[in-house]
């Protein structure tokens, strides 16, 4: 049997929240849940996010983003993640002109109990002005699944913060 199946996480928690059933095919069984344009999407935009804070060359990100459109699994314009990252950047070029990036994408692993542990990947810590602070970034290529209470409650960046400090 896996490791994984002793891996707990802040969306194994949520999924168990939201379908018990589907918690019990992803993480018990573990049968895959097959990519989607919108995961691809996610996942680009956030590599894309990192590999810009980690001062490297985004433009292999980006036809990666080409090459899918090229393809038909994505369904947008070719251009589509240059100008959202672009647009994020610009939405928040004076906050992060006033931060220091300590970390992009960091993996933790937390012990718990027997051969269980807590694990995840924090999007960002950075330090501002001597406060380290935890983002996570969140995409989507529908409808917003957060609104100002969901953020307002949001646990997961609470979970972080033991592994961050």
């Amino acid at each position: 049997m896996s490791k994984d199946i002793n891996r707990y996480s802040f969306s194994r928690l949520e999924t168990f929240k939201e379908c018990p059933r589907k918690h019990h095919y992803l993480y018990v069984e573990q049968i895959p849940e097959p990519a989607n344009e919108y995961t691809l999407k996610g996942s680009l935009f956030h590599k894309a996010v990192e590999t810009i804070l980690k001062g490297e060359d985004v433009e292999p990100v980006y036809k990666e983003w080409i090459d899918a459109v090229n393809q038909g699994i994505i369904h947008c314009d070719r251009d589509q993640l240059e100008y959202s990252i672009n647009m994020y950047f610009s939405f928040y070029y004076k906050s992060y002109s006033e931060e220091n990036t300590l970390a992009v994408e960091q993996d933790f692993e937390k012990p718990l109990e027997n051969d269980d542990y807590f694990a995840g990947k924090i999007d960002q810590i950075y330090d501002k002005n001597g406060l380290f602070i935890v983002r996570d970034l969140k995409s989507t290529g529908g409808p917003l699944k957060y609104n100002f209470d969901k953020v307002n409650d949001n646990m997961q960046l609470l979970t972080y913060v033991e592994p961050a400090e």
